[in-house]
Formats: structure tokens, C-alpha cells, sequence
């Protein structure tokens, strides 16, 4: 006789993903909130820090490579380094993250 055994935890709403995904959406939501009714609205998006924090744990990644880590369009890693480097908070990022299509930004 087989007999089906799973913990409340691997199923469904109930999956430690399940939580860890909501934690997440409900931390960008007041991070964006706190941001909107700071004096930074419209200096700083909360994908930033995403970008830099990737680029704080390898230097040198390829708009590709980026992009896949983060989970975002080649156009939209491309908007976000120009933002980046319009802030002078990096060095030319271009030279870093963009080298593997030149001229494709």
C-alpha cells in the first residue's frame, strides 16, 4: 500500500516559496511607497539597488548576463545603467556591462 505523505509546507499556498514571493512584493510595494513620499522620488527606482547589488557580486557581467539575473528586458538593464551613470554613482558601467553588443543602446 502507497501512501502519499507531504507536509503542509509543499503544497500550494502553504510552500515556503509561496511566502518568501509575497515578503518580497510587499517589501518593493514600501520600498516604493517610501520612496514616493521621500524627497528622492524620482531619483532612485528600487530596481537600482538590484542592479548595483549585481554588480557589487561580479563586476565586469555582460548586459545578457544582467539581464538574466535579474529578470528583466535587455532594454530595460540598458535604461537603468544609463540612470545609474547619469547619477555618477558608478563608474562608466556602459564599458562593463555593454560589451558584448556595441552600439546597442
Amino acid at each position: 500500500m502507497k501512501t502519499e505523505h507531504t507536509t503542509s509546507l509543499e503544497m500550494g499556498t502553504e510552500s515556503v516559496g509561496f511566502y518568501l514571493s509575497r515578503a518580497s512584493i510587499a517589501f518593493r510595494e514600501l520600498l516604493k511607497q517610501s520612496l514616493e513620499e521621500s524627497s528622492l522620488h524620482g531619483h532612485i527606482k528600487p530596481v537600482m539597488g538590484n542592479l548595483m547589488f549585481a554588480l557589487y557580486e561580479q563586476d565586469g557581467q555582460t548586459k545578457t548576463e544582467l539581464a538574466q539575473k535579474l529578470h528583466l528586458s535587455k532594454m530595460t538593464i540598458t535604461r537603468l545603467v544609463r540612470d545609474v551613470e547619469n547619477r555618477n554613482w558608478l563608474k562608466p558601467l556602459l564599458t562593463i556591462a555593454m560589451v558584448e553588443l556595441p552600439g546597442f543602446y
